[in-house]
């Protein structure tokens, strides 16, 4: 009877302990400093170089701190006070072989072999789509600052609010970060100016949605592995920006222009359903503007 005692006195302890760690991570969305720093050594390839003038921007825009606002597959968010930007840290806990994986024993190497490759390709071929937002779409992505390598130069440190309301201090050189300009996101963008009676400012920004999907894929050659405009794409005031820039690639196969118009159907597939609930003039408008990418006169 006693051991029974002690052993369901174990399996408490060992249940409160597991369910106040989910209840921390809930509450922090498991954001911590430490999912956020890396030992990653510098890369040539990551390299992104920035003029004097660029860094002395970043260091104005970080004299204000900034608050958590979401957590995505490859980042945490947070947002500057005046609302102009957006900070995303990478999750490097997640660009890492977890913990139980480098403690596999010898006999089961391969295992941690193969684990440790599959994360280290995905973290080379995130930075790459990085570094291709960087060099070829800044304009299309509202890229402000890329920052892949540790550097010395920054001397400085951001503040950030985590969800708990506690604030951080984080170096910028010794941390990968980018910096976007803060965009609305696309649905809810549009729906705004449907409310609003903006009806021309939405036309607007359907067109230049089409003519941003067709510029990426056609003119700069770059897939995209994730279009997804519900989640992916957002609105600086009414232009359409691609706010995941993780999911680049180069296409080496060029495609006529029917095939993109399809492609593009099939992209905004999704948001037709939506706008035929809510607007059929804004549905008409989307579908000319996809009919012009056959007709080459988006440009």
């Amino acid at each position: 009877m006693g051991i029974c005692k002690t052993l369901f006195k174990v399996i408490c302890v060992c249940v409160c302990f597991s369910l106040a760690g989910w209840f921390c991570r809930k509450q922090t969305d498991g954001f911590t400093i430490l999912k956020i720093s890396s030992n990653l050594s510098y890369h040539t390839e990551w390299e992104t170089p920035h003029t004097a003038v660029e860094k002395t921007e970043l260091l104005q825009i970080f004299k204000q701190p900034f608050t958590y606002l979401a957590k995505g597959d490859q980042c945490f968010v947070f947002v500057s006070e005046d609302r102009k930007y957006v900070l995303k840290f990478f999750r490097q806990s997640h660009m890492r072989a977890p913990f139980w994986v480098r403690m596999l024993p010898y006999f089961m190497q391969e295992v941690r072999l193969k684990e440790t490759l599959k994360r280290e390709s995905k973290l080379t071929s995130d930075f790459l789509s990085y570094r291709i937002a960087f060099d070829e779409l800044k304009e299309e992505t509202g890229l402000v600052f890329l920052h892949l390598n540790k550097t010395d130069d920054l001397k400085t440190s951001v503040t950030v609010v985590d969800k708990l309301h506690i604030a951080h201090q984080i170096s910028l050189d010794t941390t990968e970060f980018l910096v976007q300009k803060c965009a609305k996101p696309l649905y809810p963008a549009i729906e705004e100016m449907i409310l609003e009676g903006k009806i021309d400012a939405a036309k607007a920004t359907l067109a230049k949605l089409v003519q941003l999907l067709l510029k990426v894929r056609y003119e700069k050659g770059i897939a995209d592995n994730d279009p997804d405009l519900n989640t992916n794409f957002g609105c600086i005031g009414d232009t359409p920006v691609q706010i995941d820039v993780g999911r680049f690639k180069k296409s080496e196969m060029r495609k006529s222009l029917e095939e993109y118009q399809m492609e593009i159907a099939h992209i905004t597939d999704n948001l037709h359903q939506w706008l035929e609930c809510r607007s059929t003039i804004l549905d008409e408008c989307l579908r000319e503007e996809i009919v012009k990418v056959s007709q080459g006169s988006l440009y």
